[in-house]
């Protein structure tokens, strides 16, 4: 059958091969199979060989890799014989004949059908998998709870208006079994849900999660900045003279109480616009007193991050020119000058008016 091996790199023709049945060292069944050997050295299938051979069934020349002839030689035929065996087409033309028919009789499978074989393939599911799986995602009850925060997913493909539903468990063939996705029946379309925009609870900022479970579990959902801050610095309130005044650290909250006892009437600070890096931000100044707005700081990493990057001059900007044209003064107070603005507003308050405003409290 052989009528030539040469190397394909160098297109040197063989001259000393044979084929010999050699049983691999490692093989656990021991069955010898052919092998080439070429100056008598067994040949692996990391090799450059090419055989030119003509079938003597089919009579048909053909040059293929050394590796895929080996394998033929061992299949007992080359490929053309198998392949074009009258008994294996007629075989062949009677599967797809049936598989065709088969296809044709079987109910096309709606986006309904497949719902609730989701649901019955769950119900059936053991109470162990279950509980894992409801512990990593985000259930249809802890949807419905987070749903008004949710721009659109998908990197903005899909709003999720009245038409779209939210199923947690939805079947899939993988090994997962089962997978989050959002379902419009009404344009019969059914998706995986990626890339998430929310609306920070907290600042109004919109963000982007890749995946929805990173908020299982969430109480707030709050974008990477307001998050860092509340776990960094708590958010808590004090009710001072009938407002309920935020603040996130303990010289914040001494001032407060300075305000208090002093009378002095103290309220949470505006919420004022700011360009930065080409988006819309918003700025919570921390308080307000009277027509003066105060911005406290700390020179803490997150403080010096945003002065290098550029996002405190943007705040402050902004809030000088909302307080330019409200008639508002803007203080920004470090602990080093925090009794120089104590001094400042003690002058601006008399005796008089802090009484009337103790007698409010």
């Amino acid at each position: 059958m052989i009528e030539k091996i040469f190397d394909k790199k160098t297109s040197n023709e063989v001259k000393n091969y044979c084929i010999k049945e050699i049983a691999n060292k490692f093989s656990n069944t021991k069955i010898p199979i052919k092998k080439m050997v070429i100056d008598d050295k067994e040949i692996s299938r990391n090799n450059s060989y090419c055989v030119q051979y003509t079938c003597d069934t089919c009579s048909l020349s053909s040059i293929i890799t050394l590796n895929l002839y080996m394998r033929k030689i061992n299949k007992n035929g080359c490929h053309n014989c198998r392949n074009y065996q009258e008994e294996k087409i007629l075989k062949q033309t009677e599967t797809l004949r049936k598989t065709l028919e088969e296809g044709k009789l079987k109910k096309e499978i709606t986006l309904q059908d497949k719902i609730d074989k989701s649901l019955q393939d769950w119900d059936n599911e053991d109470e162990e998998f279950k509980e894992k799986y409801n512990l990593k995602y985000i259930t249809n009850e802890e949807f419905e709870c987070i749903k008004h925060k949710i721009i659109s997913v998908n990197n903005g493909a899909n709003i999720l208006n009245e038409d779209w539903k939210y199923m947690y468990n939805f079947r899939i063939n993988n090994q997962t079994k089962y997978n989050p996705m959002i379902i419009n029946l009404k344009e019969n379309i059914v998706c995986p849900i990626h890339y998430v925009k929310f609306e920070c609870e907290n600042c109004g900022e919109h963000f982007i999660n890749i995946d929805l479970y990173i908020q299982k579990n969430r109480i707030k959902i709050m974008c990477k900045n307001c998050t860092f801050c509340n776990k960094t610095y708590k958010v808590k309130t004090l009710k001072v003279f009938n407002e309920t005044v935020k603040y996130n650290s303990n010289y914040e909250k001494r001032f407060i109480l300075w305000c208090k006892e002093k009378g002095i009437p103290i309220k949470n600070g505006p919420v004022i616009p700011y360009k930065w890096k080409d988006g819309e931000h918003k700025y919570f100044v921390d308080f307000q007193i009277g027509d003066m707005v105060i911005e406290f700081k700390d020179n803490h990493h997150y403080h010096k991050k945003n002065v290098l990057e550029g996002k405190f001059k943007a705040k402050n900007d902004a809030t000088y020119e909302w307080c330019k044209n409200n008639n508002y003064t803007f203080e920004i107070v470090f602990p080093t000058n925090l009794n120089k603005l104590k001094e400042k507003i003690s002058i601006r308050y008399s005796l008089t008016l802090h009484e009337s405003v103790r007698s409010q409290g």
